[in-house]
């Protein structure tokens, strides 16, 4: 009953002992949710979301083996039954963008089970301190969530409340995830023994207000992403864990440009990266460009040279010349390395790419981008699955001209784009990513990218994406190479609803090269050729409107002709 855009009511009761998936989604008229009579506890997921309605039936506590209650966008719902503690099998429960939603019933303690909730965008304005005893939570959300200030005096003068955190996390020991993304927060507002978030992995705060972060951060040694992306407020970093991968801090213009804190770079290799200031004092960005980079002071020690013809040149030259996304950034042994993303769409960059590909194979680089195309190119060697292993011995003689690696993953996107909710305000999205690594060694380096938020409705559409990525062989550590029979490169996304359906890889030669870079400009082409989001996707092409136009002709002649044949045709075969 998914999406069913006239449904107003369903029986008072309900009792379907055998069912174990109740969908519900957009049923944008549904106001009432019907009381159960008798045992459905068989039900395990049941999705609510989108409806109109306003509570919960107190017989919730029948479905005692709920495991999915999802109420996502009911913004009508006022309150939750405290019958909702029953549910001790319920391990996500989703409530973002229920708008009028004040509170959550302290009953919510009873939810053992509890891994993910998600009150994201909901009027709630306080974590409750029973938060911290659900001892199996990973997943907690409440991005968004404040609200207008009543004001007596000023009635048109009404700022956001802050929310209001525990004063202690004591008790969210295998929390991964946590989200308070413009929860209007200033200092003093999180608490400062965040080392009680020993799993912590990935943390967002984007668009708060204070101008400093508790020193305890740099205690999760499991932290790998830290968003504190729009916090315009904030002053200096603090010391971060060496686990960290990923630091988000674009926007982040009051940082005091005496800092001397890591740089922020996006991981494409697991590895710690150094915070860059820009050019100007105030502020950091989140990469810098090769166009910047010839700006700043570059000392004899800090270039990167390469020969060709007998010349010396230096890389960073080489790469402002190609009208494509080019960044430097510092690995942990402290040689730069270099990354570069875009669309190869004219015959000029396709040279420029190639002869770096060519030339500067010795060095640290990676080029990688994404594509709205569902098949790998024919160029890769394809196999079926998530991952692929691949012969690759350098000492071997025929290995002396290898450049580099290219490995390919074709996604295929499941989820209805009817469910994309367009919230500016999310920070949350998908990643893919790939995990290159050595057979028999403990060695790998992690790669990704993010799906960038515009282009989500595309993808969707299209119903699955390529991601195609290139590593230098300069990129991989001699003692990693020594002695190396062969790779493996596993794909993976942190989306249910994105699927890797199949991999590829391909070692770059010199005499491959051409081939290489023609498949990307096959690519770019198509990506170029795309239509864009909300404009032409729900225009039909000539060939199919033709097609329609023959399918329903072909449809009134066949109904014709039937109905002929009964008028005339059978009282003549009777009379017969």
């Amino acid at each position: 009953m998914k999406n069913c855009k006239s449904l107003k009511s369903i029986s008072h009761n309900i009792s379907l002992e055998s069912l174990e998936t109740l969908i519900l989604s957009g049923c944008a008229q549904l106001k009432r949710f019907p009381d159960i009579v008798g045992d459905m506890e068989c039900l395990s997921k049941l999705y609510l979301d989108g409806t109109a309605i306003t509570e919960l039936p107190l017989s919730i506590n029948c479905l005692a083996g709920l495991t999915v209650l999802d109420l996502s966008d009911c913004k009508n719902l006022l309150r939750l039954p405290n019958a909702i503690c029953s549910l001790t099998w319920l391990k996500k429960f989703t409530l973002s963008g229920c708008s009028k939603l004040r509170n959550i019933p302290d009953s919510l303690v009873g939810l053992e089970s509890l891994e993910e909730l998600d009150v994201s965008r909901t009027a709630i304005t306080q974590m409750p301190l029973f938060i911290v005893n659900l001892k199996n939570l990973k997943v907690l959300s409440y991005s968004g969530c404040t609200s207008l200030s009543k004001s007596v005096i000023l009635p048109a003068v009404r700022p956001k409340m802050s929310l209001s955190l525990p004063s202690s996390f004591s008790g969210l020991c295998y929390l991964t995830d946590l989200d308070l993304s413009h929860c209007n927060l200033f200092d003093g507002a999180i608490p400062d023994d965040l080392d009680r978030l020993s799993s912590l992995r990935n943390m967002f705060l984007r668009g708060n207000n204070f101008t400093s972060m508790p020193k305890s951060i740099c205690l999760l040694n499991k932290l790998i992403y830290l968003s504190v992306r729009d916090c315009s407020k904030l002053q200096a970093l603090p010391e971060l864990p060496t686990s960290i991968i990923f630091v988000w801090a674009e926007g982040c213009t009051s940082l005091r440009s005496d800092s001397d804190q890591y740089e922020v770079w996006p991981s494409t290799e697991g590895q710690l990266r150094v915070i860059k200031r820009s050019i100007s004092p105030a502020t950091f960005i989140q990469m810098v460009r090769i166009t910047e980079i010839k700006k700043k002071n570059s000392s004899e020690e800090s270039k990167l040279t390469i020969k060709e013809r007998g010349e010396s040149v230096l890389l960073t030259e080489r790469l402002e010349s190609l009208p494509l996304q080019c960044y430097e950034g510092r690995v942990n042994s402290g040689g730069k390395t270099y990354y570069i993303k875009g669309n190869l769409t004219d015959s000029q960059t396709a040279t420029d790419f190639r002869e770096i590909l060519q030339q500067c194979s010795d060095q640290q680089f990676k080029y990688d981008n994404w594509f709205p195309q569902r098949e790998i190119p024919k160029w890769f060697c394809r196999v079926n699955g998530f991952s692929a292993s691949f012969p690759l011995n350098p000492s071997l003689d025929y290995m002396k001209d290898w450049k580099g690696i290219a490995i390919s993953a074709a996604f295929t996107v499941r989820r209805d784009p009817s469910r994309i909710h367009d919230n500016l305000d999310q920070e949350k999205f998908d990643r893919v990513e790939c995990y290159l690594s050595r057979t028999g060694t403990s060695w790998g380096q992690r790669m990704g990218f993010d799906i960038p938020k515009s282009e989500n409705h595309l993808l969707l559409k299209r119903r699955g994406f390529i991601w195609l990525s290139y590593t230098s062989r300069g990129s991989f550590p001699d003692f990693i190479l020594n002695g190396c029979i062969s790779m493996k490169a596993t794909f993976r996304s942190t989306s249910q609803d994105i699927m890797v359906h199949n991999c590829g890889y391909q070692l770059v030669f010199h005499d491959n090269v051409e081939g290489f870079v023609e498949t990307i400009m096959k690519c770019s082409t198509t990506s170029q050729s795309e239509p864009k989001a909300g404009k032409e996707l729900n225009k039909s092409s000539p060939s199919i409107r033709v097609c329609f136009v023959f399918q329903s002709l072909f449809l009134i002649f066949f109904v014709v002709s039937v109905v002929l044949f009964c008028k005339y045709c059978l009282p003549l075969a009777k009379t017969k």
